[in-house]
């Protein structure tokens, strides 16, 4: 999530460093809150908002600050829970954004998306992988390739580890690739139907009546990565350190 601009970043800096232990304490425990229920700021707005029981819950900063006091910060650091401490908390967790749109279409990374698919992709764990999955066989059909279930399987371990996130079973990953390929040129082809090429049976997704196979080199795989990662919500909630920059999901974006 974006911060609205260089200057509140300056500022927001500035209030960073001279936070005393207590301040530190309450910014800590609206950090593991917002963390908890995976929350956004929106700066034009002035609101907190996060997805819960199937709906938006959406809190003025006022709201916000009166709820933090009476349910999560203790009773000798009240005073020092305000506007700016739930600000440096967003901040520090990179979950400002400019504003709040509902769009079902990809927007710019500085804004929040309201639409639901977003809302799934955002909130829930399981979600992020369909994400990836999907851009990868989106990445494929652009190209009109017969790919190996096995060049998809290694792709798709390189983008976990590059989420620092669990590798997916087979069953998993290959669950998430048939429901991915519904609607699309692609087929599986495995088992008792692999494709013949070359004088071999492989199991792949074959797209239309394509021939041949693609070959997936070891060198491409990372390019191949970043390209179906760049500006997703999966880079947002999981990317880290110089990785954020390079998928286009870095504060400030």
């Amino acid at each position: 999530m974006r911060l609205v601009c260089l200057a509140c970043r300056e500022t927001d800096k500035g209030m960073q460093q001279a936070m005393t232990n207590d301040q530190e304490v309450v910014v800590e425990l609206i950090k593991t809150w917002m963390e908890k229920h995976d929350i956004a700021l929106l700066a034009k707005e002035n609101q907190i908002v996060f997805w819960e029981n199937e709906a938006w819950v959406v809190w003025t900063m006022k709201e916000a600050v009166n709820i933090f006091k009476a349910t999560l910060i203790p009773f000798g650091l009240m005073k020092i829970c305000d506007d700016n401490a739930v600000r440096i908390a967003a901040l520090e967790l990179n979950r400002s954004y400019i504003a709040g749109v509902n769009s079902p279409t990809v927007i710019q990374p500085q804004y929040f998306n309201f639409h639901r698919n977003a809302v799934k992709l955002g909130n829930d764990f399981g979600c992020y992988k369909e994400e990836v999955v999907r851009n990868l066989i989106s990445h494929c059909e652009s190209r009109r390739v017969n790919i190996l279930l096995t060049d998809l399987g290694r792709i798709l371990d390189f983008a976990m580890r590059y989420l620092e996130q669990p590798k997916l079973s087979s069953q998993e990953r290959n669950d998430l690739i048939r429901k991915a390929i519904v609607g699309t040129q692609y087929k599986e082809r495995n088992y008792n139907s692999r494709y013949l090429w070359d004088g071999r049976m492989h199991a792949v997704i074959r797209y239309g009546k394509s021939s041949g196979l693609c070959a997936v080199k070891e060198d491409d795989i990372e390019l191949i990565v970043i390209g179906i990662l760049t500006n997703t919500q999966a880079a947002k909630k999981f990317a880290t350190g110089f990785k954020r920059e390079l998928l286009n999901v870095a504060l400030g974006r």
